[in-house]
C-alpha cells in the first residue's frame, strides 16, 4: 500500500493488537469484528477503528465485505432447509442485531451486504438478495 514502510506479519491476533497498544506499530489491518469487540471490552485502549477505502482493483481482499458459509451434508436437505429458515428467522426478529450489539457491534454498517456476492452463481442464484437488517434501526 502506498505510504507504508515496514511490514510485520503476526501469527495470532492477540499479537498484532498487543504491539498496537503499546505503540509498536501505528496501524493494524485485521478482522474488524475482533477489533470492534476488543475496542468496546476496552475503551481505555483509546483505538480508533476506521473502515478502508475501497480498491477492489488494487487490494480486493481488503475492499469486500465477505460472506459467513456454513457447510451442511448434501445428504441433509432437511437440515439445510431448517438452518434457513432459522437464519431468516434471526434476521426478521432482529436477533443478530442484538446480539452483536450486546458485544459492541451494533453498528448498522456491520448488517449491510455486499454489493457484490462472490456467492451469485455458485451456490445462490444470480438474483439472490442477501438479508439486510435495515428494519431493526
Amino acid at each position: 500500500m502506498d505510504g507504508i514502510g515496514e511490514v510485520k506479519l503476526y501469527d495470532t491476533s492477540d499479537g498484532v493488537m498487543q504491539d498496537l497498544i503499546a505503540g509498536r506499530i501505528d496501524i493494524a489491518i485485521i478482522d474488524p469484528p475482533l477489533v470492534q469487540y476488543g475496542i468496546h471490552q476496552h475503551p481505555e485502549w483509546k483505538l480508533k477503528q476506521l473502515p478502508l477505502t475501497p480498491e477492489m482493483d488494487r487490494y480486493p481482499v481488503m475492499s469486500a465485505k465477505y460472506n459467513i458459509i456454513f457447510g451442511v451434508n448434501k445428504n441433509e436437505p432437511e437440515l439445510a432447509e431448517a438452518m434457513n429458515a432459522a437464519i431468516k428467522q434471526i434476521w426478521a426478529d432482529c436477533l443478530n442485531v442484538k446480539a452483536m450489539a450486546k458485544y459492541g457491534l451494533g453498528d448498522k454498517a456491520w448488517f449491510v451486504p455486499p454489493e457484490v456476492n462472490a456467492r451469485w452463481g455458485i451456490d445462490r442464484p444470480k438474483d439472490y438478495k442477501a438479508p439486510n437488517a435495515d428494519h431493526c434501526f
